[in-house]
């Protein structure tokens, strides 16, 4: 992983918690082990554990330093562009899916317009429940151009993975967040309440060349899912 020398400490303890070198409810090395370890100062650790308190996979207590969180709750970044599996097996959860629909389609407007494709063109849209350890976490509505989309299945049932190995992973993306409350069919898909909140993240999707290959509806679990990013003045 490329970028500042936090974050690059702060993805490898994301790693060591999800191999369970560091373990839910155990503490973390003191911040001078930390630093002996990877041989930056103070404040580079401080701001790296400052990243994983944020994503609630850590939090500080008085008295006992970092202590892993043992209530497992995903972290969605928004500084960088990851797929789901990602997420799941940064907290040590093994991804898996339920296929809703599997259909090819037309466009409507919205999807023409992003992937810049005349209205009613070919379009490939796959539904799922994604789980985390068997748990469903968020349902997905995925929709690629026919022309491109990747054969099905995709490998270890992730779309980036299978779009990777096609060449068309995206790299960049535009993420809109809308709160919304569940109907009865999309609360039951998730297993929680009628009218609960959720997250809808629309995401469109540019791979290398700002060239779209992706548009998707998806709808997160508020309670198991934090999204946050850094920003500066």
């Amino acid at each position: 992983m490329s970028g500042p020398m936090y974050l690059r400490i702060a993805q490898d303890m994301r790693d060591r918690v999800a191999k369970g070198t560091y373990r839910p409810g155990l503490a973390l090395p003191s911040e001078r082990e930390l630093m002996e370890q990877f041989s930056v100062s103070r404040v580079t650790i401080r701001r790296a554990l400052k990243e994983l308190i944020r994503e609630a996979l850590i939090e500080s207590r008085q008295g006992s330093g970092y202590i892993v969180q043992t209530t497992t709750h995903l972290h969605q970044p928004l500084n960088r562009v990851t797929s789901f599996s990602e997420d799941c097996m940064a907290r040590g959860l093994t991804p898996g899916s339920r296929v809703i629909a599997r259909r090819n389609g037309h466009s409507n407007a919205e999807e023409s317009a992003h992937f810049n494709i005349p209205e009613g063109s070919g379009v490939l849209r796959v539904e799922r429940v994604r789980t985390g350890d068997g748990e469903p976490l968020l349902v997905e509505c995925a929709t690629l151009p026919a022309s491109i989309a990747p054969a099905w299945p995709w490998p270890e049932g992730s779309l980036y993975r299978a779009m990777e190995k096609g060449g068309l992973l995206p790299v960049r993306v535009h993420q809109q967040y809308v709160p919304v409350l569940t109907d009865d069919t999309l609360a039951r898909r998730l297993n929680i309440s009628e009218g609960s909140p959720v997250m809808l993240v629309i995401r469109a999707g540019f791979a290398k060349g700002d060239v779209p290959v992706e548009y998707s509806r998806c709808w997160f679990r508020p309670d198991r899912w934090t999204f946050a990013h850094e920003i500066y003045r």
